[in-house]
């Protein structure tokens, strides 16, 4: 689902330096992310993910749950 997040089609990087996001990985090791905003609303990238993974049974919520901390939609970064 990570993966899924970062592609270029689902969201975009934010180009600036400032725009990085540090979060802990399970080791407990300090990892360094470029924010990104989602291209379209949750609804819409949830049926692109159905599409792509037929097999997979995740729900829209649970979509949501396990978007990357580093990824943000529109509404919530302020465009």
């Amino acid at each position: 689902v990570h993966n899924f997040y970062q592609r270029d089609d689902i969201s975009y990087q934010l180009p600036g330096k400032r725009d990085t996001v540090v979060v802990k990985d399970d080791d407990g090791k300090q990892v360094t992310y470029q924010k990104g905003i989602l291209i379209t609303i949750l609804r819409k990238t949830y049926e692109f993910f159905k599409d792509e993974n037929k097999s997979v049974d995740l729900s829209r919520s649970s979509l949501a749950d396990l978007r990357p901390v580093f990824v943000v939609s529109k509404s919530a970064f302020g465009t």
